[in-house]
């Protein structure tokens, strides 16, 4: 399945699918950044409290960054793209902002093939 990227409201055009994340029964339709270049799938607080995740109750992590050291919490969760249901590794943190969710290698690119086409500016995930 192929996906235009979108504008983002700085004026950069970016890899964003559309996606759904299950827990425990509740769903939650929203967007994630395709990108090959986080090794984990990092998504906003905000998506773990209407799923009803009690994020302190997940895998504690540490990410690294530029800005430092981070702690975050992993949970396994559901994640509908292109009518395939995967379970994939998330984390979440309320140190790290994220702007927008991403989808990082681990445990959710083996299940794609993944292909960035930036000439047309469209990702296919198949």
């Amino acid at each position: 399945m192929s996906f235009p990227y979108l504008k983002h409201q700085s004026g950069i055009y970016f890899p964003i699918i559309p996606l759904s994340v299950s827990y425990n029964n509740h769903v939650e339709k929203t967007s994630a950044l395709v990108d090959s270049g986080a090794t984990t799938s990092i998504f906003q607080i905000s998506i773990a409290k209407r799923l009803g995740i009690d994020v302190e109750k997940g895998q504690p992590v540490f990410m690294r960054g530029v800005a430092g050291r981070v702690k975050g919490y992993r949970h396994t969760v559901e994640i509908t793209v292109a009518n395939r249901i995967v379970s994939a590794a998330v984390i979440f943190s309320e140190e790290y902002l994220v702007s927008l969710n991403l989808l990082g290698r681990e445990s959710f690119f083996n299940h794609f093939k993944i292909c960035f086409n930036e000439k047309k500016k469209v990702v296919e995930v198949s």
